[in-house]
């Protein structure tokens, strides 16, 4: 294992279009907010209370809202504006960033935390509250040593979350607990090529490398090294 000098984090916009149409019309705080075309795309957080989350077909949701549900079709071009404002903020404030989709992205904060005699925890407290301040619209942080980890990291915990990893001893018994879909990229094609050899993301980091190049390629390989990066 080698130690990485750099901070990854992950950040990713709490059901985004919900929270765009939020925004744009403050009546709708608290309401049960659903944008959808056919299917539900984004929902608030209080209408998954009910178990209405994307892909749920939206006859379904009216018939369990009924009159509470707030339906609206999507506003992309919106939508696009308000990620463009969150992405230009994380280029002016951080030293290094990546779009991931129009509603998360990485960075890595490097040494920036020690040059404002902070730690790493009140450094992305401050930058949480910073962007709700900023952009109006609520993010969830996810830190470790590499992007794969600070991505795999954040289907654990939301909405409205910063969650810090720097512990080697947890994360072993954490990956033994994660199924290895929890990856990212490593799509069903090569579950299926893996699943007697890996069900979980400790043991496909376990696999000899020339196995796991043979059998899916260098993407995994990759993803490999990023996992054991500490």
């Amino acid at each position: 294992f080698r130690k990485s000098q750099k901070i990854f984090i992950h950040v990713d916009c709490d059901s985004f279009f919900a929270s765009c149409e939020v925004l744009r019309n403050p009546l709708l705080k608290n309401a049960f907010v659903c944008v959808w075309n056919e299917i539900v795309i984004a929902c608030t957080y209080n209408c998954k209370d009910f178990w209405i989350k994307t892909w749920t077909p939206i006859w379904e949701a009216k018939r369990i809202l009924k009159d509470r549900l707030v339906s609206i079709a999507p506003d992309h071009t919106y939508y696009e504006e308000i990620s463009q404002k969150l992405f230009e903020y994380l280029r002016k404030n951080t030293a290094w960033f990546e779009a991931f989709s129009i509603d998360e992205a990485f960075f890595f904060i490097s040494l920036l935390p020690e040059y404002f005699k902070m730690s790493v925890w009140t450094f992305l407290r401050n930058f949480h509250r910073d962007i709700l301040e900023k952009i109006w619209i609520q993010v969830s942080i996810w830190c470790a040593e590499t992007r794969i980890k600070s991505k795999i990291y954040s289907k654990l915990n939301k909405p409205y979350w910063i969650y810090i990893w720097f512990d080697q001893e947890r994360e072993i018994k954490l990956f033994k607990s994660l199924d290895i879909w929890k990856i990212p990229f490593i799509w069903s094609a090569y579950q299926e090529r893996l699943k007697y050899k890996a069900s979980n993301i400790y043991a496909f980091i376990q696999l000899w490398f020339w196995d796991l190049k043979n059998r899916i390629g260098k993407n995994a390989t990759d993803l490999r090294l990023e996992l054991v990066w500490v």
